[in-house]
């Protein structure tokens, strides 16, 4: 045991402050070409990334699907407090079940909403149609979505984002 901690301690690299691998997408979506990691934390969110013209925001977070940490999802919101896009990071819930929660069908439900968002069998302006064998995933992106949500609504009133 203290052979696989002494390796640990000289082979972990911490990616804390890495955001090359969320650049690219948040570039894609917000038009940005400099991003920073914002130091103002948020409840729930694992990084929020904030761009120099500040034409919205993304949030990377981490939920619960199926899997404890199964959902991690990059939820881009623009500026006037709309999901622009839910970006899979990583899913790590049940292979042809819980992974299905991150095609563009599914996650393009997403896409202009601004409220507190529920899962269901049907879709509604405030409730999404949760995939058939995979409510837990589907209920960990809607969760994922309104902690960026709520989050969003933090950043606005610190004065974060314009």
């Amino acid at each position: 045991v203290g052979l696989l901690i002494f390796v640990h301690e000289i082979t972990y690299v911490d990616k804390s402050g890495d955001i090359s691998y969320l650049t690219a997408d948040c570039e894609r979506l917000l038009g940005e070409d400099n991003f920073t990691l914002s130091p103002v934390s948020y409840e729930g969110v694992y990084k929020t990334v904030i761009g120099e013209k500040k034409n919205g925001i993304a949030f990377e977070v981490v939920t619960k699907g199926y899997n404890a940490g199964g959902i991690d999802v990059l939820v881009v919101i623009d500026k006037n407090g709309a999901v622009l896009e839910v970006v899979p990071v990583a899913i790590n819930e049940t292979p042809g079940l819980g992974t299905n929660v991150e095609g563009k069908d599914f996650l393009s439900q997403y896409i202009g909403k601004a409220q507190t968002l529920t899962t269901g069998k049907v879709a509604s302006d405030t409730k999404i149609a949760a995939l058939t064998g995979a409510t837990k995933s589907s209920k960990g992106v809607t969760d994922a979505v309104n902690i960026a949500l709520n989050a969003y609504k933090s950043a606005k009133e610190a004065g974060v984002i314009e």
